[in-house]
């Protein structure tokens, strides 16, 4: 977390809409480049994928497959 709030802090005076929206929001909607071809493969995209597209600070993302298939990776500590 620390290396990602600097980064944060790096990125933010030139993207202060961006992240507003971002903060506001209630889930996040991830699209992407990957078809994962058996439930295996789309638990572990689910779980994380590269971590590269996903928005962790958010509770909920909902991730749409090139393929079209769908899940959804959600904060559980409040549940």
């Amino acid at each position: 977390r620390p290396v990602w709030a600097k980064y944060r802090n790096e990125l933010l005076p030139l993207n202060q809409d961006s992240f507003d929206a971002i903060d506001k929001s209630l889930a996040i909607i991830v699209l992407e480049d990957t078809a994962p071809e058996n439930p295996d493969e789309v638990l572990l995209q689910i779980c994380g994928g590269d971590g590269s597209n996903r928005w962790f600070d958010k509770g909920v993302q909902l991730i749409v497959f090139k393929n079209g298939l769908s899940g959804m990776n959600a904060e559980h500590s409040p549940a």
